[in-house]
């Protein structure tokens, strides 16, 4: 990795070979704004999670992280995905940061008759707000100083970009402007908001942790369910949008940008005292009125109210009920109060992570590594340190033990993360809860001590079964929440282990390539048998062995590994399909989760997910249904033009199932498999509160 400190930033050149815990020390010992420019094909940031983990490192350091990446590429959508301003070259970071500087003399001189004579260098030709398009321009250096190691590609693809009539833009992080008249420049900076709808992403917080950031993202994300279309209706033109091309939607240049003027001191109108009805007049030319109080009537005196005997009876009654309605009162409010103020403060959450590295005989690679933050720590006595557990279930006979590490106290706050053991063993399997002990540092200990006087902050998944009508088989929070992350009986039974939510990732993804591969054949070469094979292995996945025979002819080879596809991606028979396919089968356990109460953070995420599963499932069976019509053509019908349109219908449905669909109208995307997939392994959080509190 090489490090090159350009003066105001500081550029990180990622190599291959190089290690994410490498990378995200540096990152964190930083002091100045970070500009990364990965490899090509580099082993670090190109998991979802690497990206998540950079997120929460970028929070602990208060700094902000600027990637330098091809526009359209993987790594681009995840870090744009992660609320890191992306730049598709030096170039137009390079514009970004000569936009702040601009911002900066504006606001230091508002009326712009006294400027630096550096103001002409930086607005530079092409340069312009206006959306006029930018005309070529030379490559130039980022900062002062920065070494020219930058792929040709970069100056290449601006000179590209300088021909097109949009451009897409990042936010400016706020960090890099001067602190000085904060308010002037926020006031400047506001036309600027319009053209950048991620720019709340790119806030900085002084402080965090992995729990916000995970929350942070379904508030950005639009989960709402889709508007029904006619897939008749649509064309080539749309099929080939920039989905099918990996690239993300462009956000349109906004009108030229102006500094907005001082408002006009509006004139004002008095009204006299002496005026009783208030008569208008006028100051500076301008007419207003204002009305004067007007003083209250004043009402006779009322004689008083002599009650007759079924008067005095009726207060009496009153008077009754409200009596009794204050001893209860008396009674209950204490009762309340004291049930409001046993509730515990929540200090932190325990997150079980992914690193990835998962098999298709195991459920390793799956919820391996743990992600602890806490906040508000009582300072252990002298000699002494907190220590966090992991610990197994209270009804296992033999409870395993797992130290996660000793906790490093700054300000009350303190973050661990651990990185599970070799062989990426499922944590979330066999440990259901987490313990904080303090304990001497002196001889530091292998297991938790027996005295519960030195157990200091603590949680668990419930494992009590839930009470719902529907729930016949008795499960628990943890049961629903280990069937989609750890281990599914149902998948058991049939050699799927890893849980519900990996497999519905793995064979989601098998059957985007299928599809993919099918238009660069049929161009090429019109190779039908080639289309008619990765179309029977996609219904294969789709449809689940025991009922893909209704979609393909009798007799036929199944091309793809027959345990792999014994559960469908979908439902092709009816409610009562056995084994039940994936997307309901994961649907049936959101559903147990929200049985069991949770907290409102995970419920809201819950219903982000269910929103996205409804999607996925439209997108899925248009895929199903045009694999249907071509693998019913002949080889002439499927040598035909028209059999184009069909193949590009499924590959852009294919792909919005798996990456999600851009919503132009609000700059957002209905998500999909992918996001599905990340979101739904946070589900397995706790929230930890003092142990004398439980």
């Amino acid at each position: 990795m090489k490090r090159n400190d350009v003066g105001d930033l500081i550029v990180l050149y990622v190599e291959p070979g190089d290690q994410r815990a490498d990378l995200f020390q540096t990152v964190g010992m930083q002091k100045k704004p970070v500009v990364i420019i990965p490899a090509g094909q580099t082993g670090v940031l190109q998991k979802p999670d690497d990206f998540t983990l950079l997120k929460y490192v970028k929070r602990q350091a208060d700094l902000p992280i600027i990637f330098i990446l091809p526009r359209g590429s993987q790594q681009a959508q995840l870090a744009a995905r992660n609320g890191f301003p992306v730049y598709p070259s030096t170039d137009a970071l390079q514009d970004a940061l000569s936009i702040a500087q601009i911002a900066q003399m504006r606001t230091n001189h508002p009326n712009g008759t006294t400027r630096s004579a550096n103001t002409s260098n930086m607005t530079r030709k092409g340069a312009s707000t206006s959306p006029t398009p930018y005309p070529p321009r030379t490559t130039k250096v980022l900062g002062q100083t920065l070494s020219p190691q930058l792929p040709d590609e970069d100056n290449q693809e601006e000179q590209q970009g300088s021909h097109r009539t949009s451009q897409q833009f990042t936010p400016i992080p706020l960090s890099f402007l001067p602190e000085e008249d904060a308010e002037q420049q926020e006031s400047f900076l506001s036309p600027y908001r319009t053209l950048f709808s991620d720019a709340k992403d790119n806030v900085q917080y002084s402080t965090g942790n992995i729990w916000s950031s995970i929350h942070d993202n379904i508030g950005d994300r639009n989960t709402g369910p889709l508007a029904p279309r006619n897939v008749g209706e649509e064309s080539t033109p749309r099929t080939r949008s920039a989905l099918d091309t990996g690239s993300a939607p462009s956000i349109e240049q906004g009108p030229a940008l102006s500094v907005p003027t001082a408002p006009q001191t509006p004139s004002v109108a008095w009204i006299s005292e002496s005026d009783p009805i208030g008569e208008r007049q006028e100051f500076a030319g301008v007419r207003q009125e204002q009305a004067l109080p007007r003083q209250a009537p004043v009402w006779p005196l009322q004689p008083p109210i002599r009650f007759t005997g079924e008067g005095r009876s009726r207060l009496y009654i009153l008077l009754s009920a409200l009596m009794m309605v204050a001893i209860g009162t008396f009674l209950v409010l204490p009762r309340f109060l004291n049930g409001a103020a046993s509730t515990p403060e929540i200090n932190g959450h325990l997150v079980f992570t992914s690193s990835g590295q998962v098999s298709e005989t195991s459920s390793q690679g799956i919820e391996d590594q743990i992600t602890l933050d806490l906040t508000n720590l009582t300072v252990p006595t002298t000699g002494k340190a907190l220590y966090a557990w992991l610990l197994g279930d209270k009804s296992a006979n033999d409870p395993q033990t797992v130290l996660l590490g000793k906790l490093q106290i700054n300000d009350g706050t303190a973050h661990l993360f651990y990185p599970g053991n070799a062989q990426h063993n499922n944590l979330l399997l066999t440990m259901s809860r987490v313990l904080v002990t303090e304990e001497d540092t002196t001889f530091p200990p292998i297991a938790p001590s027996p005295d519960q006087g030195t157990w200091r902050y603590y949680s668990e998944f419930s494992s009590t079964p839930i009470n719902a009508p529907d729930n016949t088989k008795h499960f628990s929070f943890l049961d629903h929440l280990r069937h989609l992350l750890a281990s599914d009986p149902t998948l058991e039974e049939l050699e799927l282990s890893g849980g519900l939510n990996n497999w519905l990732y793995n064979n989601t993804s098998k059957v985007k390539e299928w599809v993919d591969s099918t238009r660069q054949q049929w161009e090429e070469t019109k190779d039908t048998d080639f289309v008619r094979r990765q179309l029977e292995r996609t219904l294969q996945f789709l449809d689940g062995d025991t009922f893909v025979y209704q979609d393909i002819p009798q007799g036929v080879t199944l091309l793809v590994n027959e345990r792999l596809a014994r559960v469908g991606l979908i439902n092709v028979t009816g409610p009562n399909q056995e084994p039940p396919d994936y997307l309901d089968h994961i649907s049936h356990h959101l559903n147990g989760l929200l049985e069991a109460k949770p907290t409102s953070a995970i419920r809201q995420k819950i219903t982000a997910l269910t929103t996205t599963l409804g999607n996925v499932n439209q997108w899925l069976k248009q895929v199903r249904k045009d694999a249907q019509q071509i693998m019913k053509m002949t080889d002439d019908q499927m040598m035909q033009q028209g059999t184009l349109s069909v193949i590009d219908d499924m590959i852009a449905n294919m792909n919005w199932a798996y990456s999600g669909q851009p919503d132009p109208s609000t700059n957002t995307v209905h998500e999909g498999v992918d996001w599905l997939h990340n979101q739904m392994q946070f589900l397995a959080t706790l929230d930890i509160t003092p142990r004398e509190h439980q």
